[in-house]
């Protein structure tokens, strides 16, 4: 039987403390790359429970020591068990405000596995630190500090636009897409004093700026050839995300900033769009990035915007994660309390923070919601397979 090292501190803390992650894999990935390496189990209760001899990945959850951290067994096994797990429950606290001990007797699969376990007590530690040092789920039940002044409508259009742009400008010269990180800003152009002397000020000059009202852009200084170029009238964020990609060269492993003013009239028209590379957490790890969401998230709450301005100015954040084979996003309000979103939840999940206008219907969505939902093949068939009930 393998048997997984103890380690003294989780792969969770290690993180969000930007600590060195090797020490935690290392092991991990010369045993998966290992052609030699096999697994064996005994037949336990758990083990004809959740038919490990067809899902080879769950074999590790019978092999963890109480202190081995999922993220590691997922990255091991090469899928996003923990964070799946983590965004099935944030989801269901979401709609029906469940606490950690109630979503797994509430879960069929979960409730199935012995509480004094090896398992159990992995997935229970797991959702416990990430709820203390990553993100709180989102509790409607719980009134947020929050001012509503953006308008739902206008995050919805953004989101259709972004997404739209992300998926088709995402390609390799191979043909497979390329991972990166997305981490939209959506503020009030009240907060006036972040704007381009602000980012100059702090170091970031490869930047654009999109004056939605004159269609036009202005470039950081690190863009030494643009800077002061007149470009033709610019009408969609399609093109300025296709343009600043261009300057940018290859997105591989990277992590770019859109930061959005909103106008609090609900226009379009007056908004103001900056978007750069962050100075820090710029880079995703290519070793680990397919395997956990843990460093998109915690790059998310490092960015500086998110941390500095006041929770009453209503920051709200939606993180895309664009993988080679999956698209995750991830919502935040401001750096306390997040969850992973789709197209179809979004609207239930907004209305908490945005200003809904009571004449829309949002039936426009609802096509939205059927053509172009965020595409995550694993997690899919990983909820069918053993949540379904939930």
């Amino acid at each position: 039987m393998i048997v997984m090292s103890m380690r003294s501190q989780s792969f969770i803390q290690s993180v969000q403390n930007n600590q060195p992650l090797q020490p935690h894999i290392q092991t991990l990935f010369n045993l998966n790359h290992s052609k030699k390496s096999t697994v064996t189990t005994t037949k336990s209760s758990f083990n004809k429970k959740i038919d490990v001899k067809n899902q080879q990945q769950l074999y590790y959850l019978s092999l963890c020591k109480p202190r081995d951290d999922l993220e590691s067994i997922s990255i091991c096994c090469r899928l996003a068990i923990a964070q799946f797990i983590v965004d099935i429950y944030t989801q269901t606290v979401t709609s029906h405000q469940l606490t950690i001990n109630e979503f797994m007797d509430k879960s069929n699969f979960l409730s199935n596995i012995p509480k004094h376990s090896k398992p159990w007590q992995c997935i229970r530690k797991h959702l416990t630190e990430y709820l203390k040092y990553i993100y709180k789920p989102i509790n409607h039940k719980i009134t947020p500090f929050h001012v509503k002044q953006i308008s739902l409508s206008k995050i919805l259009e953004y989101t259709s636009e972004i997404h739209n742009v992300l998926r088709h400008s995402s390609r390799s010269t191979f043909g497979v897409r390329d991972p990166y990180q997305l981490d939209t800003l959506f503020l009030t152009k009240s907060i006036h004093w972040i704007n381009t002397t602000y980012l100059d000020k702090i170091g970031i000059t490869k930047y654009m700026k999109w004056d939605t009202k004159n269609k036009t852009v202005a470039f950081g200084a690190g863009f030494k050839d643009e800077t002061g170029k007149k470009l033709e009238e610019i009408h969609t964020i399609s093109r300025v995300w296709r343009n600043f990609n261009n300057l940018m060269g290859r997105q591989e492993f990277k992590r770019f900033v859109m930061l959005i003013k909103c106008d609090t009239n609900g226009i379009n028209d007056e908004d103001e769009i900056f978007i750069f590379e962050p100075l820090k957490h710029n880079k995703l790890p290519p070793e680990l990035s397919k395997y956990t969401e843990l460093p998109w998230i915690c790059s998310s709450k490092s960015e500086l915007f998110a941390n500095i301005i006041p929770e009453r100015y209503g920051v709200l954040g939606l993180s895309f994660h664009i993988h080679s084979d999956a698209e995750r996003v991830y919502f935040s309000n401001g750096h306390c309390c997040g969850t992973r979103i789709f197209k179809q939840n979004m609207i239930d999940v907004l209305s908490q923070y945005c200003i809904r206008d009571k004449m829309e219907d949002y039936s426009w969505w609802k096509q939205e919601v059927k053509s172009r939902e965020f595409e995550d093949r694993a997690y899919t068939k990983f909820v069918e397979r053993y949540f379904p009930d939930l």
